[in-house]
């Protein structure tokens, strides 16, 4: 379906889409990522004005949708062309993407510089050795970045560093009615949403941790991969890819209504915003996913690609890019101003305790009940899992 055709369904179906369309921007009534999911991405930008430096180099581009706008969706959202005038660096080519798998696809027929990769993508280029590993004394402010971003398991390896955090956001189970109070009520019937992605395995991995015995849901073994697609295994499941699959799922009617979900915090707070009676159950265990700047071994212009991470990294930066995802900025100095609602609905000081960031599951993991499972071992099984629902 095409992107305005699905625009257009989902105001049809939500009703009250003027406030969800605008119900968590920037503070300033700019629109929210509900929208510019479904949008193409920003156009290139025009020429560079004369007075801007001379160029030190070019870059090319693998990003989310959302993550780097020229200020085509909106004039206030452009966090590239300052990046242009002020480095002398130029944008040379950008894709943008929807999932981890697209970005994976993208990576094997093309050749980019930098990459805003998840944790899945992030390790799939570490481990075929195309991630540069960086020298951070050159991104700026990196050292400001919290010590549990700094030392994310999908953004180093030893001592190398590969990529610099940039968003992130934490799952939340969300439900109607009364609060849930377990994961496990995800995979025990009923009309129920769950995030379109393997990783998400681990969501139920963590509703068995005690029987599986187990301490991160990222290293299971191919026993225990087993295990847990077989519990979650849910008639009544259907399975989104960005925040408008999220909202529809919650909105849909009658029968095709979800009634619990594996969410984003900023899920529930579009979906109150329309009046909708949704709750999150409070202090559960969960995983979280952190998207991180990385520069490739391909890079012809590793300045640039230094000075891109920095520029990214920077609380202004993150600040626009935070309020206009939904997402929460790595950099804490950009929770203020428009990013301050994004910060105050994700886990914070203690919160994050019990919040298992996610990394590429990999064979050489720590499982103690036989062989671990990979990445591919944890797709197949995520294939299976969702082919009977599509009918494929």
């Amino acid at each position: 379906m095409g992107g305005g055709l699905r625009r257009t369904r989902l105001i049809a179906v939500v009703g009250a889409a003027g406030v969800l369309l605008t119900a968590c921007g920037s503070g300033t009534g700019s629109p929210t990522s509900v929208r510019a999911a479904r949008q193409s991405p920003s156009p290139a930008p025009t020429a560079a004005p004369s007075a801007t430096p001379p160029s030190q180099g070019t870059l090319r581009i693998l990003t989310f949708r959302g993550y780097m706008e020229w200020g085509g969706t909106d004039p206030r959202l452009n966090w590239v062309s300052p990046f242009e005038r002020e480095s002398g660096c130029r944008i040379a080519r950008q894709e943008s993407v929807q999932t981890a798998e697209e970005m994976e696809r993208h990576l094997r027929e093309g050749t980019f510089d930098v990459v805003s990769a998840p944790p899945e993508v992030a390790g799939w280029l570490i481990e075929k050795e195309r991630a540069k590993a960086l020298d951070t004394s050159q991104v700026e402010g990196y050292d400001d970045l919290p010590k549990h971003l700094r030392h994310l398991k999908a953004a180093t390896r030893g001592d190398k560093v590969y990529g610099v955090p940039f968003l992130w956001s934490a799952f939340e189970l969300m439900g109607r009615g009364d609060r849930p109070t377990s994961w496990r009520q995800l995979f025990t019937g009923g009309r129920v949403a769950l995030k379109d992605s393997p990783m998400s395995i681990a969501i139920g991995a963590l509703a068995m941790r005690d029987e599986l015995g187990i301490a991160d849901p990222f290293q299971l073994s191919e026993r225990q991969l087993e295990q847990v697609v077989k519990a979650m295994r849910n008639d009544g499941q259907v399975y989104w890819k960005d925040t408008v699959d999220a909202i529809e799922s919650f909105v849909a009617g009658g029968d095709k209504r979800a009634v619990l979900g594996q969410m984003f915090p900023y899920h529930r707070e579009l979906l109150t915003k329309t009046g909708g009676s949704v709750r999150a159950a409070k202090r559960l265990p969960t995983t979280a996913s952190a998207d991180m700047w990385m520069m490739t071994t391909s890079a012809t212009s590793p300045t640039c690609g230094y000075r891109w991470l920095s520029h990214m990294n920077s609380a202004k930066v993150q600040e626009q890019a935070a309020a206009w995802t939904g997402m929460a900025p790595a950099n804490a100095r950009a929770c203020d101003g428009k990013a301050r609602r994004m910060c105050a609905i994700h886990p914070a000081g203690e919160a994050l305790r019990d919040v298992h960031f996610a990394v590429m599951p990999a064979k050489d993991c720590k499982a103690h009940d036989g062989k671990c499972a990979d990445y591919e071992a944890w797709t197949r099984a995520w294939r299976d899992l969702v082919k009977p629902k599509d009918g494929s």
